[in-house]
């Protein structure tokens, strides 16, 4: 009984555990995905083509645009907002779209004060896209099988523990072999009792 209490209140301790680490693995794989996605996540907008903002930058009614390289990608996307009259008054639209640069026209593009190139930092990202899977594994050998190798120990007795529990069992087969002398030497006693008694 006491070993089913002891590995049921072993159980109620690891459940808060393992949610505190799912936590944290939530936590840090959002801070990740947030990281790699937030350029993209605070760039909403209307989706042009490439012909459009080649009218609008033809126009001049871009009033911001951040043109974006990736060596992985032959497409730029290009996000920004560009300026529209409606209702005789002048309202800016947020906008992004992808299109392929050519020289003259990523000459004309970067000659307007009011657009300007980014390069994410590739070599981070490669790094961080390698070491995520190994610190991934690496969590859940920990989780699953350290965690658990250390837990079992933990109901292991200890050479201390081990020598106290004999010692103990020793005490009380020596006070169950007292009391077996105790009785023994009374009957002995009764049987002598009963040998002095003359016969009638």
């Amino acid at each position: 009984m006491t070993d089913d209490y002891n590995h049921e209140g072993r159980d109620q301790n690891l459940k808060p555990q393992r949610r505190a680490w799912l936590v944290w693995a939530a936590v840090i794989c959002g801070i990740l995905a947030l990281l790699f996605f937030r350029n993209r996540l605070d760039a909403g907008g209307e989706s042009i083509s490439q012909h459009q903002f080649e009218k609008l930058v033809d126009l001049g009614q871009i009033t911001h645009a951040t043109v974006y390289y990736d060596p992985q990608n032959p497409l730029n996307e290009v996000v920004g907002k560009y300026y529209k009259i409606q209702n005789e008054g002048r309202v800016e639209v947020p906008f992004r779209t992808r299109v392929r640069m050519t020289a003259s026209f990523e000459e004309k593009l970067f000659s307007l004060p009011q657009v300007e190139p980014y390069q994410a930092n590739n070599a981070l990202m490669s790094v961080l896209w390698s070491v995520l899977p190994i610190v991934i594994i690496a969590m859940l050998i920990w989780f699953f099988f350290i965690r658990q190798i250390k837990q079992g120990m933990k109901g292991v007795p200890s050479a201390a523990q081990l020598h106290a529990r004999s010692a103990q069992q020793q005490d009380r087969f020596e006070k169950i072999l007292e009391k077996w002398e105790e009785q023994a030497q009374r009957m002995d006693g009764v049987l002598q009792c009963l040998e002095k008694e003359p016969p009638k």
